[in-house]
């Protein structure tokens, strides 16, 4: 019998979510309720042991502090246990994700312009932003082209953005990381820890030895506060295109002993150790919930 690894990223009330990335707090626990009925919940690291019965592990991407606080909970009283994979950089642990500072600057409250004009790598990038419309689309091309970008390069454009539109108040409680305290109490909150690099970058568009620099620099700082080994780990952004051979070789001798992709499948005892799939879940409902899961199930991929 296979078993399915759920990703989820944020737990939190509705807000503008252009990357489909937020479950409702109402929808999560229909799900949680719905997985009870149709399969053992285990920890991720058992979930390619062999058995009888359908299993399920739980995952979380990123470190946001609702895993915690909203979905926590939730899975506490239905005695779930999951892990939560955290980006963590030693020297920048609360800074907010790139990808949600895009998100306030463009879409909270436009700014009276009729175009945003920015340079995007070595290309000019120009969107007419006179409707809700053309501040969707910047959005959705910002995210698109900054995923490969550089740090230093994201950090330019994210400037521009912020100089055009008038900027926004830091920091943000809807898009709050986890912080050391909280990240103490994960365990006690029935959370497993696994890495997920320092910067959130795609590995696949770096070296060698900053890949390696990236999953085990993320290790050591997660463990430097909890205490505790952390052997699991998740690529960011876990499509094919993502990670290579040589990222699976850098996780492996950074000391992980299994790792996450999010290509969709079940896992098998043989599936690989540093490959295993993961079905994203979105704002489903707990029927179109249960479907996909039993969906997947009947596949059997």
């Amino acid at each position: 019998m296979g078993g399915i690894v759920l990703m989820y990223h944020r737990v939190a009330p509705a807000s503008a979510d252009p990357l489909d990335m937020r479950v409702a707090p109402e929808r999560f626990a229909e799900q949680v309720q719905r997985l009870g009925e149709l399969a053992e919940v285990v920890p991720l690291t058992e979930i390619r042991d062999r058995g009888i019965s359908r299993r399920v592990a739980i995952t979380f991407d990123d470190g946001y502090l609702d895993n915690l606080t909203v979905a926590g909970p939730v899975l506490s009283e239905a005695g779930m246990p999951a892990t939560l994979f955290v980006t963590r950089d030693e020297s920048e642990p609360d800074r907010h994700f790139w990808w949600d500072r895009v998100e306030h600057l463009v879409l909270d409250e436009p700014a009276d312009i009729d175009f945003l004009e920015l340079e995007v790598g070595d290309r000019h990038l120009r969107v007419d932003v006179r409707t809700a419309a053309g501040w969707e689309r910047a959005a959705a091309a910002l995210n698109r082209r900054l995923v490969r970008m550089s740090a230093a390069e994201i950090e330019r454009v994210v400037a521009q953005l912020d100089a055009q539109t008038g900027g926004v108040e830091w920091p943000c409680a809807v898009h709050a990381r986890l912080g050391d305290e909280d990240l103490r109490r994960l365990p006690g909150a029935g959370f497993a820890i696994g890495g997920h690099t320092r910067t959130h970058r795609m590995l696949s568009t770096l070296s060698r030895s900053e890949q390696y620099d990236e999953v085990r620099g993320c290790r050591d700082a997660l463990e430097s506060v909890v205490g505790a080994p952390v052997t699991t780990f998740a690529y960011p952004f876990g499509g094919g295109d993502a990670y290579t051979s040589q990222t699976v070789r850098a996780v492996r001798d950074a000391g992980y002993e299994l790792a996450c992709t999010t290509d969709v499948a079940c896992t098998r005892p043989r599936t690989h150790r540093y490959r295993i799939p993961r079905l994203p879940v979105y704002d489903w409902d707990g029927d179109k919930f249960a479907a996909r899961l039993e969906q997947l199930f009947e596949l059997g991929v």
